[in-house]
């Protein structure tokens, strides 16, 4: 008897496990350096120049993601519990030059059923070159939840950074570039 109630619970504990989608115990994620993973990353537009180095703007030099004015990076990654991304955000000099438009810079993130952008923001172009500071809250989307259904900590998120120019007035040269400085995912706490 006691045999038969130890295998109907190890059963049910096994069933209740693969019914609740944790058959093992939850992966945990501290940062997410998303420069680091840039190789892995897709890139949009195709065949154009996304790298990754030195930049200076108003006498501070960060290690920063090089794009071209409009583009589209997607990062498919696990963020930490309690996230917050922090970047800063920079125009190239020759676009600061343009004098007119702004830069602007869209955070979103995505799962296989919905797109949330979390931050957005507009860069005079003829504001002084320098690197604006952003931090966004990431928490809804790792860690523990208390849900039969939605579990943030396993899921593989679309992080997307999106970049594009308005009222430049002119075309876009190769030496016009945006940048995003250290950008990184880390779990607060």
């Amino acid at each position: 008897m006691a045999r038969r109630l130890a295998l109907t619970i190890a059963i049910l504990t096994a069933l209740s496990a693969v019914w609740c989608g944790q058959a093992g115990p939850t992966p945990r994620v501290r940062h997410v350096d998303l420069l680091a993973s840039l190789p892995r990353a897709e890139k949009r537009p195709l065949g154009s120049e996304f790298s990754a180095g030195l930049v200076t703007l108003g006498g501070e030099t960060l290690t920063a993601l090089d794009v071209p004015t409009a583009s589209r990076v997607i990062w498919s990654e696990r963020l930490p519990d309690r996230a917050a991304l922090e970047t800063a955000l920079g125009v190239s000099p020759a676009l600061s030059a343009a004098g007119r438009g702004n830069a602007m810079f869209r955070i979103g993130i995505a799962d296989e059923r919905s797109y949330d952008e979390v931050g957005a923001t507009a860069i005079p172009l003829d504001a002084p070159a320098r690197w604006h500071r952003v931090s966004i809250d990431l928490s809804k989307y790792g860690g523990f939840k208390w849900s039969l259904f939605y579990r943030p900590r396993w899921k593989i998120w679309k992080v997307t950074f999106n970049t594009t120019v308005e009222g430049l007035g002119r075309g876009v040269g190769a030496a016009d570039r945006l940048y995003w400085a250290r950008p990184m995912v880390e779990g607060k706490g």
